[in-house]
């Protein structure tokens, strides 16, 4: 894509009217790719100023997610899934692989290392509900964020040493950052003797559950060094 100074591609699903327009700095941003759209159809213009010359727009793939099946259990502790719905502000969804991302006083955003790949892509907030089949369904534009890959620190080599932040790009319709749109961020501290330990966060699950924000608590289970043990339910994901 050549997009000059002034032209720009607008995208709009044509389920909900959700709307990202894309000048040469948010494709930049973005990395040549978008934000994530709900329903089959989408609406894509291209609007090409006057004073530019030699735009073009060559378009590679469109990326189709569908939910794969039943989720695989992982980490639920006992035989009943206690975890409720949250509406925690800072805990949002990496997409497109589903792990979650917290926002941190500091203004970075921190995950588990292993989910740390190119494809981390999106860090999207007030994720709506799934569809009752499990397929994710995403916030408007102005709730998501295009992450910084060359901003990655971390690790994912195992228990006691599973690590990860980044840094996002500002949202394109917004101008603000995670931090300043969802009002904060989690303090961190080094603390192995809560008496209860929660876990909130977009682990799998079936029907309109799945990879929505969930939360549960339950106590230590005898943490110590680099690794917090407890029984709270948890699922892949999260």
């Amino acid at each position: 894509a050549y997009l000059g100074s002034g032209s720009y591609l607008r995208i709009t699903s044509q389920l909900d009217g959700y709307q990202q327009v894309i000048d040469a700095r948010e494709l930049a941003r973005w990395r040549n790719t978008s934000a994530y759209f709900n329903g089959d159809a989408l609406l894509l213009e291209f609007f090409v100023a006057r004073e530019d010359q030699d735009v073009f727009l060559q378009m590679d793939e469109i990326i189709v997610g569908e939910w794969a099946g039943d989720p695989k259990f992982l980490s639920q502790c006992g035989p009943t899934d206690d975890r409720i719905q949250s509406s925690e502000p800072w805990s949002g969804r990496i997409m497109p692989i589903g792990c979650t991302g917290w926002i941190v006083a500091d203004g970075k955003y921190i995950t588990a290392g292993h989910c740390i790949s190119s494809n981390a892509q999106v860090l999207q907030f007030n994720v709506p509900p799934s569809t009752p089949g499990g397929t994710t369904q995403n916030p408007p534009p102005e709730d998501q964020y295009p992450i910084i890959q060359s901003s990655f620190v971390g690790t994912g080599s195992g228990v006691g040493n599973d690590w990860g932040v980044f840094d996002c790009n500002p949202n394109g319709i917004t101008g603000d950052l995670p931090i300043e749109a969802q009002g904060g961020g989690f303090v961190l501290v080094q603390d192995l003797n809560p008496d209860s330990i929660r876990i909130t966060g977009y682990g799998v699950d079936t029907g309109v559950d799945n990879q929505t924000l969930q939360t549960h608590v339950g106590p230590n289970a005898n943490s110590s060094g680099n690794t917090m043990r407890y029984v709270t339910d948890t699922e892949g994901g999260k």
